[in-house]
């Protein structure tokens, strides 16, 4: 029996699921800085401009996050990717006016 493929993906899943301290792995890769920058991309807003002053993230789905520009205006965003399955890769984020729906362009 050939048991070393389906050991050594458990052991691959376990130990990308689970930080020591018990931190998301998305919030490690997806760091504030990150988040303004891909924001500011989308938004045509310099990332030094924005702040990110909300998040929560999903694990698997996404991570959720508002930023505040300079002028004082509020984008509420969402950013899939991030996570140890895919390597810390994300998606362009999806971003609104905050009170506006957010439109996803992307079905994942």
């Amino acid at each position: 029996m050939n048991l070393i493929k389906p050991i050594l993906l458990a052991a691959t899943l376990a130990a990308a699921g689970c930080m020591e301290d018990g931190t998301d792995f998305a919030s490690v890769t997806l760091t504030d800085e990150r988040l303004a920058s891909e924001a500011g991309g989308i938004l045509g807003i310099n990332p030094a401009n924005l702040t990110v002053t909300e998040r929560r993230s999903s694990f698997g789905s996404g991570t959720y996050f508002t930023v505040r520009a300079s002028n004082g205006r509020i984008y509420n965003c969402v950013i899939t990717g991030g996570g140890p399955l895919a390597f810390g890769l994300t998606n362009p984020p999806d971003c609104a006016r905050d009170g506006q729906p957010i439109q996803r362009s992307r079905p994942f």
